[in-house]
């Protein structure tokens, strides 16, 4: 009976999926996905990318920084308007001819209206260089067949801290955290470690906290920025900034406003 103990399942299921399919098998959930690579190599022009997520997580920022990468102008349309809709209309039937991308955000808020962008896509002869990408959250009203006729990219944020920290560190370019002055590396590990026990102890809501608050990729992103923007006109060359202190201004400067109990982490 020790041996099938719920508390063994998952170690000896991980265990079995090494030996039959290798380390990387593990270790790529870790990791972030190439989607520049499958977009470049992969996608088309008539194949809408579905950029599936769970709710409170942010796909869009991805297809920003591919658009920046390929140096592809990009338009972004919020859905759920009926302003969104015709904006969404006119921006697609531009794009097509013009060869430029399109992000329409949180679509999963307009089934009906997919049931006709999918039939709208279908009377389309795109230039080769048309990209359409849909971010929605995971819903059962989206239409199949809209699913059918596109990529389907899923993501949600990775279970455990070492893999919440393996994802932050494989989005995040090493050149930007080893960046001068020495303590940003410093600053950019004690920024994930927060950011992967923010994201781990949601899995728990409610325990520990009563509700659950919607800290994902853009609030890590921002974070970033702040950080990076902060270290630039306070460092003026040094190399010996208090990073502790530095830290926890950031974190009442940019995340207490939205969690006014995260300070107990720190006791």
């Amino acid at each position: 009976m020790r041996l099938g103990g719920p508390d063994r399942v998952i170690a000896a299921a991980s265990l079995v999926v090494i030996s039959v399919l290798g380390d990387s098998f593990m270790s790529a959930a870790e990791t972030e996905l190439e989607l520049s690579s499958v977009v470049e190599n992969e996608l088309q022009s008539s194949i809408p990318a579905l950029l599936c997520s769970v709710p409170g997580f942010d796909a869009s920022s991805r297809v920003d920084d591919l658009a920046a990468e390929f140096g592809k102008p990009i338009v972004s349309i919020a859905i759920g308007s009926a302003e969104g809709f015709s904006q969404a209309d006119r921006a697609i039937n531009t794009a097509v001819k013009a060869g430029r991308w399109v992000l329409l955000k949180n679509v999963h808020l307009a089934p009906q209206w997919l049931v006709q962008l999918e039939k709208k896509l279908h009377s389309l002869q795109p230039h080769h260089n048309f990209r359409l990408f849909l971010t929605m959250e995971i819903n059962s009203k989206v239409p199949v067949n809209l699913l059918r006729a596109g990529r389907i990219f899923v993501f949600e944020p990775p279970p455990g801290i070492r893999a919440n920290l393996l994802r932050t560190f494989s989005t995040v370019p090493a050149s930007r955290m080893m960046k001068s002055p020495n303590e940003r590396a410093r600053l950019y590990f004690l920024l994930a470690w927060f950011h992967a026990i923010v994201q781990e102890r949601l899995r728990y809501v409610p325990l520990g906290w009563a509700k659950h608050y919607e800290f994902n990729e853009s609030d890590l992103r921002v974070a970033c920025d702040t950080l990076d923007t902060w270290i630039e006109t306070t460092a003026m060359g040094r190399t010996n900034l208090p990073p502790e202190k530095v830290f926890i201004l950031h974190i009442e400067s940019n995340i207490l406003w939205k969690l006014s109990c995260v300070e107990f982490l720190f006791h």
